[in-house]
C-alpha cells in the first residue's frame, strides 16, 4: 500500500507513537488510524479498511494479526 495520508498538523502527535511500535506494526497502525478517522459507518476492522480503500491492497488478516499479536510498548 501507499504512504497514509493523514493531515500535516496531525503527523507529529502520530509520530510521537512511532517508538512503541515496530516499523511494520507502526505502519499498519497509521492505516487503521487513518481508516478509523475517515470511517463514517460502524468502526469495525472491516469497516475502516474499507473507509481507508485498502480492501484487495493488503489482506485483511494483516491488520487482524495487529491486535492478536502485533510488538507495541
Amino acid at each position: 500500500m501507499n504512504g497514509v495520508l493523514l493531515a500535516p498538523s496531525f503527523l507529529p502527535m502520530v509520530q510521537a507513537l512511532s517508538g512503541c511500535f515496530t516499523a511494520p506494526s507502526f505502519g499498519s497502525f497509521q492505516h487503521i488510524l487513518a481508516g478509523w478517522i475517515l470511517c463514517l459507518d460502524r468502526h469495525t476492522l472491516t469497516g475502516v479498511l474499507r473507509a481507508l480503500g485498502a480492501v484487495g491492497q493488503k489482506h485483511h488478516t494483516s491488520f487482524h494479526r495487529f491486535f492478536r499479536q502485533a510488538r507495541w510498548c
